[in-house]
């Protein structure tokens, strides 16, 4: 009985942690993204070097996102509500 018990529950941890894709919106050459992202995070932290990521970037859908992929002239004038975050 343990051993049914034991193999149900590993069962149903297993289907639980099976990762779904996430469907971001597909961009054709020079189209950008006209959707809110979640979150801007700027980082301002030193960088020893060259860094070659941005320190800019935003959060859509969990996922970090550069912010060249979006339409900046949309996402100022409609996600006003947006979150900004500063990491220093």
């Amino acid at each position: 009985m343990k051993l049914r018990v034991t193999l149900f529950l590993f069962i149903i941890f297993q289907v639980s942690c099976i990762t779904r894709p996430i469907n971001l919106p597909s961009l054709s050459s020079g189209e950008l993204l006209q959707v809110c992202p979640e979150e801007l995070i700027i980082d301002g932290m030193p960088h020893g070097g060259k860094s070659e990521l941005p320190n800019q970037y935003y959060i859509y859908q969990g996922m970090r996102r550069e912010v060249k992929d979006f339409d900046s002239a949309w996402v100022n004038k409609n996600c006003q509500s947006m979150k900004i975050t500063k990491v220093y």
